[in-house]
């Protein structure tokens, strides 16, 4: 499930609440804004490793905008609905992989996510095939008329009777 925290909306680093308010170490009393992380188990084929979400790649992994992320805050058992929906979603991960010293085991941190349009990727191979089949006839016209004017110098040269001398 995605947890929820308060973050400066100046700098996004993570608030504390004290007495008078939301407090950012950096820039005193602020008006905090929510952020949300979510952790999950992806697994390539040869293995899973934990997936760590922040922010905007929580939002692109979940296919949801902010205020939809934000009923899932108020309604925590819309997630599960959410969750069955992602397994088995291939997703393209771009990242750092560190080492989570409480836990001890090593972390995927998401810094950019990707959904596979797959219908986009079929047209693009289509393209690829389609060029690489024009370049492959390209070569063999050219063959074609390479040896064809072999054959026609062939031919040009005055046949030569050799004579013992």
């Amino acid at each position: 499930e995605p947890r929820f925290y308060e973050v400066c909306p100046v700098c996004g680093k993570k608030l504390v609440l004290s007495e008078g308010g939301f407090v950012c170490e950096t820039h005193g009393h602020v008006e905090p804004k929510e952020a949300y992380v979510i952790n999950l188990m992806v697994d390539d084929g040869s293995g899973t490793i934990r997936l760590v979400c922040f922010r905007e790649q929580v939002l692109k992994v979940l296919n949801k905008n902010e205020e939809e992320l934000l009923i899932i805050k108020d309604n925590p058992e819309k997630f599960d609905e959410l969750r069955r929906e992602l397994l088995g979603t291939e997703i393209i991960v771009q990242g750092r992989v560190s080492l989570n010293k409480m836990f001890g085991r090593l972390e995927f941190i998401a810094q950019n996510i990707k959904i596979p349009d797959y219908e986009k990727e079929i047209e693009k191979v289509k393209k690829e095939l389609e060029t690489t089949k024009q370049d492959k006839d390209i070569v063999q016209d050219s063959d074609v008329v390479n040896k064809q004017n072999k054959s026609d110098e062939d031919d040009s040269q005055p046949d030569i009777e050799e004579e013992e001398i």
